[in-house]
C-alpha cells in the first residue's frame, strides 16, 4: 500500500502572481518532505496544483525540468469538480 501526503495549493489570483505562489508552495513542499522524511520515511509527499494552473504555467519546460530535478512529486486537479487529473512523478 502506498502512503502519501499531498499539499495542495489553489493559486489564487494575487499581486505575486503564480510564480510567487509557485515559489513559495515549493517551500512549504519541502518543509513537509523534510518532516515526514524523519517520522514517516515511507510516506511520499505530492504537490496538488489545480489543471489550469499547470496547464498555463507550470508546464512550461523550465518549470517541468525544476521539478523533475528536484524530485518534486506532483498531481493536476479540477478545482471545481473536486477529481485527480494527472499523476506526475
Amino acid at each position: 500500500m502506498r502512503k502519501i501526503a499531498v499539499e495542495v495549493k489553489n493559486y489564487a489570483p494575487s499581486g505575486g502572481g503564480v510564480m510567487a505562489d509557485f515559489h513559495r508552495s515549493i517551500g512549504q513542499y519541502l518543509m513537509y518532505k523534510t518532516c515526514f522524511k524523519k517520522s514517516e520515511p515511507d510516506r511520499e509527499v505530492f504537490k496538488a496544483v489545480p489543471k489550469a494552473t499547470y496547464d498555463g504555467s507550470l508546464s512550461h519546460p523550465q518549470a517541468a525540468k525544476f521539478l523533475k530535478e528536484h524530485d518534486i512529486k506532483t498531481f493536476t486537479y479540477n478545482p471545481d469538480s473536486q477529481t485527480l487529473d494527472k499523476w506526475i512523478e
